[in-house]
């Protein structure tokens, strides 16, 4: 038991229970437990480039291994999106791959470790093409030399047009490119499963829905799919959408989230 200042008098409290409402208050206490970490890594990661998920991810890490003055542990992808409130598993897993081939993280077995020895830290190479202006093209595992005028560049924007694919359905391309964006990136599993998952759950909501679009209905699925707090996080690729689609919906309708569904798929 504790004592704590209460209408000007000391009165003794749980000590627990003093945290709890410290916490839910949004007052962080040091007492309740705190991260120590010297200042020359502070400085050394103040001047490295890291994304918004990698040191999302970094914090989860040391919340759940320095903070119990652990140097590694076993964390799940539930726990790192407990904590980071990211929700997607592929997102998770790219992240942690980044950082691992920087050198920034360890893992051994199923244990997380944060390196410290920075050092050893490394960056990734640069993944954009572009041409500098002394004629060396970027790419994925350095540079080149070449000389670039204005017929080269104009040959390579074409070349670069023609490889780019125009075959398929423009529905299917249509909704595969509407899941990349939400997701950030590509969906799990290969181009051409989810080409044929989405092309089952195309021709699935146009027979189910005759009178409807039915790439508007999928658009709509995964919008709506993606905010569910259960299904929202297993959304990575047309092969869950195809295999959970009703229950998808019927979450979506319990909780009356989508005036659109409740319109349209009855």
């Amino acid at each position: 038991m504790g004592l704590v200042l209460y209408q000007g008098q000391s009165v003794p409290i749980c000590w627990r229970l003093f945290a709890n409402y410290a916490m839910a208050k949004g007052n962080p206490q040091i007492e309740n437990g705190h991260l120590d970490l010297a200042n020359e890594l502070v400085e050394v990661l103040a001047k490295t480039q890291l994304s918004g998920y990698e040191m999302r991810i970094l914090w989860a890490l040391w919340r759940k291994t320095y903070c119990w003055h652990k140097k590694e542990d076993w964390i799940s992808f539930s726990q790192f999106r407990e904590v980071t409130k990211i929700g997607n598993n592929s997102h998770i897993s790219r992240t942690l791959k980044r950082l691992i081939l920087r050198g920034i993280v360890t893992k051994n077995g199923n244990k997380f470790a944060f390196n410290k020895y920075y050092k050893e830290w490394k960056e990734l190479p640069k993944l954009v093409t572009g041409v500098t202006k002394i004629g060396r093209k970027v790419t994925k595992i350095g540079t080149y030399k070449r000389n670039y005028t204005k017929e080269t560049i104009t040959k390579d924007k074409d070349r670069d047009k023609s490889l780019q694919p125009t075959y398929g359905r423009n529905d299917i391309n249509q909704v595969i490119s509407f899941l990349k964006e939400k997701l950030g990136g590509s969906p799990d599993g290969s181009i051409q499963q989810n080409r044929r998952f989405a092309k089952l759950l195309l021709d699935r909501f146009k027979k189910d829905y005759p009178d409807k679009l039915p790439e508007k209905l999928v658009c709509a699925l995964i919008t709506f799919g993606i905010e569910d707090d259960f299904h929202g996080k297993n959304i990575t690729s047309f092969k869950y959408l195809y295999y959970n689609v009703m229950k998808i919906v019927a979450s979506i309708k319990s909780k009356n989230k989508s005036p659109y569904y409740e319109a349209d798929l009855k």
